[in-house]
């Protein structure tokens, strides 16, 4: 078996795809809403492991000094034969931050979750 390396993921009015491996310089995940449609290279995005699975996370909303958004969701390790697919559910969370960085007291910050279903596959990534 193979771990998977390409994952679809959808939740309430957001689309996810994201590819591991390949071409650092290609799109390897996107955030698609009905108001924001974002791809990433892999240099834009964290991935730390954990004992639910990797914690993949892109900033969605950045500002200079006014904080910003991220959007982090849940891989679990996966194995899957290459040609075929496997479905999951996982979460996505929502980091905001706002207000004035230069004021850490005044700072607030907020954590939203969605339920996510996604679907796992092992597939030949070109380079």
């Amino acid at each position: 078996m193979i771990m998977a390396n390409f994952f679809v993921l959808a939740g309430h009015d957001l689309n996810v795809t994201y590819r591991i491996g390949g071409n650092p310089g290609f799109i390897a995940l996107t955030y698609k809403t009905p108001t924001l449609n974002e791809g990433f290279k892999p240099a834009q995005i964290e991935t730390v492991s954990t004992s639910l699975g990797n914690l993949v996370t892109v900033a969605i909303r950045t500002t200079i000094d006014t904080g910003g958004t991220t959007f982090s969701f849940f891989l679990p390790d996966i194995s899957v034969p290459l040609g075929s697919s496997v479905k999951f559910t996982t979460i996505g969370i929502y980091k905001d931050v706002s207000g004035p960085i230069i004021l850490p007291k005044d700072v607030k910050v907020s954590w939203r979750t969605v339920p996510l279903e996604g679907t796992a596959e092992s597939i030949i990534v070109p380079f």
